[in-house]
């Protein structure tokens, strides 16, 4: 299994290349504001690859792309079980985390 930080990376085949560690640039780990009740984890890198044919998502081969890519953890769970309003407080503590002088570099760099 391909980790990016410790985390899983999921093996959907979108690139020509097999995915590993080393595709992953300017890997960035994020700092969580103290005041967060459900953002856990927050994670930013780069990945680049060469794209193959996918009919389901309509990607035509032999395109080189860079992804932005982001991942959270929460403590909320998926489906709506949790209280419906505590999915706005997770949102809102993401783009908090975003707003962080630690974070500027991550952001500046990852998610312009």
């Amino acid at each position: 299994t391909v980790e990016f930080a410790g985390v899983p990376v999921s093996r959907v085949p979108i690139f020509s290349e097999q995915l590993d560690e080393e595709m992953f640039e300017d890997p960035y780990i994020l700092t969580i504001p103290i005041s967060a009740k459900f953002l856990t984890r927050f994670l930013a890198a780069k990945v680049r690859g060469t794209t193959r044919s996918s009919q389901l998502f309509g990607i035509s081969p032999g395109r080189r792309v860079t992804l932005h890519v982001i991942y959270v953890k929460t403590t909320l769970q998926p489906g709506g079980i949790d209280r419906y309003e505590d999915y706005s407080v997770f949102v809102q503590e993401i783009v908090d985390a975003m707003l962080l002088k630690a974070n500027r570099e991550a952001v500046q760099t990852l998610l312009p």
